[in-house]
């Protein structure tokens, strides 16, 4: 019988990878326009990062299960200020049921505590049943849902301006003032797992340049305060991201359709679909999308292991 081992990712592992990934979330790589060129640029990052790492300290791992020379499973870990990110998780469907899953998990998460953070977060969609229960059964807990809606390309319908007295002033990268932002528009829960917003890591910057920049990045001000965000970028061959957050006393008041209606106003110049992520507590940006278009795809939970709790 051949015994299962849990290696560190090397190039000659990426066909085995992609196998893997396409069969594990065919849904998600159709769903971002995720292409075999695009994927293959991450054997440049992942040379890239593996120099960087030697003098920056670890940032972050992308671990292989492997039976024999084939590739059977993956999970990346990935550290940031106040936690560890654990994504990338799958099994091939051919050799699931055997605890691949959990050794792998139980690999990163060993990994992630050694670097010094206390909690490891992670995100799984609420119908996947079998790797929730596996996330349960390590101590993970749920703390946030989070939906994913879409709008896909047609007619976008007017453009709903913004009410009066609010304008868009537009910002370059995430500086103090959009940090205290995204901190105040957190939930609670999420504030307490996540922590003060930081600075992008090198590898969300790498990863960034190669899934397709920043298209507008805007603070929504009111007089002269900041009371939002608005955010446009991430895009692929297929799609945009977009994030609104808007202080919770200026919520309700239309910001919500008019961000959004940019967004696929935009989406449409771009021949892409928007995508928006949103904690499902965000009754009117929920609202507000579906109103311009857009069609929920599907939810996911965060859950936080927190140090000792195994």
């Amino acid at each position: 019988m051949v015994e299962l081992r849990i290696c560190p990712f090397t190039p000659c592992d990426f066909p085995g990878v992609m196998d893997v990934l396409s069969a594990s979330f065919p849904e998600e790589m159709d769903f971002w326009g995720i292409t075999q060129t695009q994927a293959e640029g991450l054997l440049f990052f992942y040379r890239l990062a593996t120099v960087l790492q030697k003098l920056t300290g670890p940032r972050f791992k992308f671990f292989v299960a492997k039976l024999g020379e084939e590739v059977v499973g993956t999970a990346m870990i990935e550290r940031r200020k106040n936690f560890a990110y654990l994504e990338a998780v799958a099994v091939h469907p051919e050799h699931r049921g055997k605890g691949y899953a959990r050794a792998l998990v139980s690999r990163a998460i060993e990994e992630a505590f050694s670097w010094g953070p206390d909690r490891v977060v992670l995100r799984v969609r609420e119908d996947n049943f079998p790797a929730k229960n596996l996330y349960l059964s390590l101590g993970f807990v749920p703390f946030e849902r989070i939906a994913t809606l879409v709008w896909e390309e047609g007619n976008p319908g007017p453009l709903a301006p913004l009410p009066s007295g609010y304008r868009l002033v537009r910002v370059g990268e995430n500086g103090p003032r959009v940090d205290e932002l995204l901190e105040k528009t957190r939930e609670p829960k999420a504030r307490e797992v996540y922590g003060p917003p930081e600075r992008p890591s090198i590898l969300l910057r790498v990863l960034s340049v190669m899934f397709g920049g920043t298209e507008e990045r805007a603070l929504v001000v009111k007089g002269r305060a900041p009371v939002g965000i608005y955010y446009l970028g991430k895009r692929t061959s297929s799609a945009v991201r977009v994030r609104v957050e808007i202080l919770p006393e200026f919520q309700g008041q239309g910001l919500e359709e008019s961000l959004l209606s940019r967004a696929v106003h935009q989406a449409q110049s771009l021949r892409r679909k928007a995508v928006l992520q949103a904690s499902t507590e965000r009754d009117e940006l929920i609202k507000a999308a579906l109103k311009v278009g857009f069609q929920k795809a599907f939810v996911e939970e965060s859950m936080v292991l927190f140090r000792g709790k195994r």
